[in-house]
């Protein structure tokens, strides 16, 4: 007798939330530097910022611990580090593939 396949819940999304120390100045460097946009429904101490399909939500202090890292997919990641290096964008490191 066959076996029944399993019923799995598919994923929509993911958003992370990022703490951050000063909503003024990360919004600042999301929207100017690296072109997201701000959620108009946004405030102080908490926000979403989007560009294109990606989404992070930013929370002033309350959540979520400094250092975390998060991997958002793009298209042509060379032109983007391109992109970034001109508007001036903090890079720890330049886009490499890792075993």
């Amino acid at each position: 007798m066959p076996q029944a396949k399993q019923l799995r819940t598919r994923f929509e999304n993911s958003a992370p939330i990022l703490r951050v120390a000063n909503m003024t100045l990360s919004l600042r460097y999301y929207v100017d530097v690296l072109g997201f946009q701000n959620a108009d429904w946004g405030n102080d101490d908490f926000t979403s910022v989007n560009r294109d399909q990606a989404g992070i939500y930013l929370c002033r202090g309350g959540q979520g611990q400094p250092g975390t890292w998060v991997w958002i997919g793009v298209e042509d990641v060379e032109s983007l580090h391109e992109e970034y290096k001109a508007k001036g964008a903090k890079i720890r490191h330049p886009p490499q593939n890792y075993p």
